[in-house]
C-alpha cells in the first residue's frame, strides 16, 4: 500500500485507495457476491479487467498473483494430478 502512495505521488497520479476489511460470512450485505467474484477473477483470466481499461500504474508490468489465485492454482493442480491416479 505504501508502494502505491509512494508511486502516485512521484508520478503525479490522481487518485484515492481506499480497503476495508469486511468480516467474511457475517451477514455483510453484499460479502457473498464478492466473495463468489473474487474467486472467479483468481480462476481465469476471462474474469479479469481489460489492460485497456485498468490506471496506467498497473499497465506497466505484470500484476504480483494473489494468495487466492496462488492457492486455487494449487489446488487445480492437486486435484488433476489425483484424478489421474
Amino acid at each position: 500500500m505504501a508502494s502505491l502512495a509512494k508511486q502516485r505521488d512521484d508520478e503525479g497520479l490522481n487518485f484515492t485507495l481506499t480497503v476495508r476489511w469486511i468480516l467474511g460470512h457475517k451477514d455483510v450485505e453484499g460479502n457473498k457476491l464478492a466473495d463468489s467474484e473474487a474467486k472467479k477473477a483468481a480462476e481465469r483470466k476471462r474474469y479479469t479487467s481489460p489492460r485497456d481499461h485498468l490506471p496506467c500504474f498497473l499497465c506497466s508490468s505484470p500484476l504480483p498473483a494473489t494468495a487466492t489465485a496462488i492457492r486455487q492454482w494449487h489446488q487445480t493442480d492437486l486435484d488433476n494430478h489425483w484424478s489421474t491416479m
